[in-house]
């Protein structure tokens, strides 16, 4: 049996990407319980000092910033070497396969993504289309402590040999802004947008599964949605889906696909289970690098200005006292503004 955890980061900012994580468990027989499974290495603490933390990434970074965030990530990202240079942004973007959107059409109305080949919008992670993101430089985080983390990422590994657990995959999907603008056009709402690009990183996480596999996919709700049916059709064509709830609290489905038996929860408190707990702070932690190029990026040309993390009010403080400089180095807006 896999688990599938799924949740996102920058879902309300108006500056940076719109981040999805996610990753894959093979587990010994039908629990989502890997809190109970690898109890001897992983802590659903935020303060554990001799295991990783796998919690919500806002109490794991509280007085402690992203190098805390970054310890608890660092065991689980396979271009990381714990004791040595970070990685450059051309590995760590590796994480980020490149995944095609459909055009709204096929969503829409024939619910179908991939019949046509004409039908994407944009594939890839987009990342290197930032005008601030250099492939060969090095990612902006250093762990603050390299033995620990190598000493965590052993102990983690034995600790699921010896409960037969496998971690098998962990990758995302960025959305910069000018992407994420072009697919919130076409699909009317970033609720939709946020489904859709969830959707298509499990299919992703699914590729190189046997036939007969049992998935568990667990995913944080999308912006109050409780209906998922549609574009769980639209992105699994060909799929066989049966909705067994739909609530304010979780939305569950089956879904027959490829030869796999796929089990879908959307729920409110995604981040309760390990697996979502997980996806959530390796989005964070990516998107927060990503806004550590931007803040460099402009304070090398706007010496004094103060960085942001580009939620909104202070996105807009940002963004007035950067606009002049943009139209200077002819940027678009559309280029680093978000829509929605």
């Amino acid at each position: 049996m896999h688990i599938i955890g799924i949740d996102e980061a920058g879902y309300g900012p108006n500056l940076g990407p719109l981040v999805i994580g996610g990753c894959r468990f093979q587990v010994p027989n039908a629990t989502n319980n890997l809190y109970a499974l690898l109890k001897k290495s992983i802590s659903d603490s935020a303060t554990h000092k001799d295991k990783i933390c796998v919690a919500d990434s806002k109490k794991i970074m509280a007085g402690k910033g992203l190098g805390r965030l970054g310890d608890n990530v660092v065991p689980f990202v396979e271009c990381w070497e714990a004791t040595a240079e970070p990685p450059s942004w051309k590995q760590y973007a590796s994480l980020f396969p490149e995944i095609d959107f459909p055009a709204a059409e096929r969503v829409f109305s024939q619910g179908m993504l991939f019949e046509e080949s004409n039908s994407k919008i944009v594939s890839g992670s987009h990342l290197f289309d930032s005008f601030y993101v250099e492939p060969q430089k090095t990612v902006p985080f250093r762990l603050d402590d390299h033995k620990r983390a190598e000493r965590l990422r052993n102990h983690f590994l034995v600790d699921c040999g010896q409960v037969s657990v496998v971690f098998q995959k962990l990758a995302g999907v960025l959305l910069m802004p000018s992407t994420f603008n072009r697919l919130v056009e076409s699909y009317g709402n970033k609720s939709t947008v946020l489904s859709i690009a969830s959707m298509l990183l499990v299919r992703h996480l699914l590729d190189d599964l046997e036939q007969n596999s049992v998935v568990t996919v667990l995913c944080d709700k999308h912006g109050g949605r409780n209906h998922y049916s549609k574009l769980l059709s639209a992105v699994y064509e060909q799929s066989e889906l049966a909705c067994l709830l739909e609530s304010d609290e979780r939305s569950e489905y089956q879904m027959n696909w490829n030869g796999l038996s796929v089990n879908w929860t959307f729920s409110a408190k995604g981040e309760s289970e390990m697996p979502t707990a997980l996806a959530s702070m390796f989005a964070k932690f990516s998107r927060e690098l990503v806004m550590a190029a931007w803040n460099d990026f402009w304070i090398k040309q706007i010496p004094g200005l103060c960085p942001t993390k580009g939620y909104p009010v202070d996105a807009r403080r940002f963004f007035e006292q950067i606009r002049k400089r943009l139209d200077e180095l002819k940027i678009s807006h559309a280029d680093v503004w978000r829509s929605r």
